[in-house]
């Protein structure tokens, strides 16, 4: 249900239309620039390393034309999109564009290869400033509403569909080992005992256990397996391209250490707001933590 209003939300807001423009406009266009000449040299009748060659000439020369064409037309569906949704909702625009592949975050490089003139540069700017002042409030609002301690818990469907294909497996490997095929039936077993905490997926179910739990002193995991980082031991916190994966880095027994969360599993309706819900908690102890460095200091 969360999907689908949230995709009510896009289409009300005008952002879906400006979503749809660029994916048109843009994307694929960029797909034609690099991909549109292989049905073509694929089908003749060449040898093997000429095929070899004019692929990957192809592809050169189609991402150069991709760079070209995204540089100026991405300007052109930017003051686009921005002047079709309200100023409320572009902070949401954003976010959607950036995981529709069509923008870049602010500030990365691939937003300084874009090429506009003078006119469009100095609008695009009073965009950035305003989406900043927007990323402002969003976090302030957020810092104040959001309690010191919140738990969240997985999607028991997802839960259920795990448990189910890991008895359909472990039924498998019975069968092969009744029918003497001790290798299969071994292998199979030996991968369903290795995968999976099968405990904790059934606290999980009945609802008895979190998923994750963010506090003041730290991150709790507890799926797939059962994982605490403090915020002191806490580098530096990201998400993948695809929004599916939560990356954490932190330092454990001297050791840098990467622990991955399947954002998918969870049960978030906004993943964005979910990425700055941690770098709220993360910002919350290192202020406390800075605070009370200077409440220990000799100088006071």
């Amino acid at each position: 249900m969360s999907e689908f209003k949230s995709w009510a939300k896009l289409y009300r807001t005008g952002i879906l239309k400006a979503l749809v423009l660029g994916q048109l406009c843009i994307n694929l266009p960029i797909l034609i620039f690099i991909f549109g000449g292989f049905p073509f040299f694929l089908k003749a009748n060449l040898d093997w390393y000429w095929k070899l060659v004019l692929t990957l000439s192809n592809l050169s020369l189609g991402y150069l034309l991709a760079k070209l064409y995204w540089a100026r037309m991405i300007t052109w569906w930017r003051l686009k999109a921005f002047s079709w949704v309200d100023q409320e909702h572009w902070l949401l625009l954003k976010d959607s564009a950036e995981r529709a592949y069509l923008i870049y975050p602010q500030f990365e490089a691939g937003e300084v290869s874009e090429k506009r003139s003078f006119g469009e540069a100095e609008v695009i700017s009073e965009i950035n400033e305003f989406l900043q002042h927007l990323e402002e409030v969003e976090l302030t609002k957020l810092d104040l509403e959001s309690p010191w301690q919140m738990e969240f818990a997985l999607k028991k469907s997802d839960l259920i569909l795990e448990l189910a294909l890991k008895v359909l497996f472990l039924g498998l490997s019975i069968y092969y080992l009744i029918q003497a095929n001790y290798i299969f039936g071994l292998l199979i077993l030996v991968l369903v005992l290795l995968i999976g905490h099968k405990p904790q997926v059934f606290k999980l179910i009945r609802g008895d256990a979190y998923a994750l739990k963010l506090s003041e002193s730290g991150l709790d995991i507890n799926y797939p397996k059962q994982v605490y980082i403090a915020w002191e031991k806490m580098q530096s916190v990201e998400m993948d391209v695809h929004d599916r994966l939560l990356i954490l880095h932190y330092h454990h027994a001297e050791q840098e250490k990467k622990q991955e969360v399947k954002l998918d599993m969870l049960k978030i309706e906004d993943k964005d707001q979910f990425f700055r819900l941690i770098s709220i908690y993360l910002s919350r102890y290192q202020e406390y933590y800075i605070q009370l460095m200077e409440n220990q200091s000799p100088w006071n």
